[in-house]
């Protein structure tokens, strides 16, 4: 119901939190991005973002057919909505 309010597009502008992940990282601290598909995150963020959705709860869309990095992507909830996407 509040995905509109809720929902942020990394895909769109990765520059704040790219930021934020280097401070805490420049001070030593494990960063993680979990339930991030790899798509939406600049490569050189892409080893911050584990596979960590489980098997039963974890979709694909339809244009991840073809991705070279697929295997490696944690992928989408399933009940992601399928009308309200990254722009990316």
């Amino acid at each position: 119901m509040n995905w509109n309010t809720l929902f942020f597009d990394s895909s769109n502008s990765f520059v704040e939190l790219g930021a934020g992940l280097d401070i805490v990282r420049s001070r030593g601290l494990e960063a993680k991005l979990y339930n991030f598909p790899l798509c939406t995150v600049p490569e050189a963020y892409r080893e911050l973002a584990p596979a960590t959705i489980s098997d039963w709860k974890k979709t694909y869309l339809e244009e991840c057919n073809g991705c070279a990095i697929k295997e490696h992507c944690g992928g989408f909830f399933e009940w992601h909505p399928k009308n309200h996407g990254y722009k990316r």
